[in-house]
């Protein structure tokens, strides 16, 4: 979703609030980059209902990159 903010006046509306299911379903990923013009600063985030699916995950991500920089971390915050 990470152009849910860019809409040239069209209402946004997310897959997930389609049904309970689909909410379930989906895993949901955004960034700063388009939102905030944070481009090139890489700070991104997402969100899913199934807590085992997101640990899995983390488990995996944490072993392919190092954590964002405090610089970015800084302007993510005031963002």
């Amino acid at each position: 979703e990470m152009y849910e903010k860019l809409t040239y006046g069209v209402k946004f509306t997310s897959v997930a609030v389609i049904s309970q299911d689909m909410c379930e379903r989906t895993i949901t990923i955004n960034g700063l980059s388009k939102s905030v013009a944070m481009t090139e600063w890489r700070m991104g985030y997402l969100a899913c209902k199934d807590k085992n699916l997101v640990k899995l995950m983390d488990n995996l991500q944490s072993q392919c990159t190092s954590n964002i920089n405090s610089i970015t971390q800084k302007a993510a915050v005031v963002a």
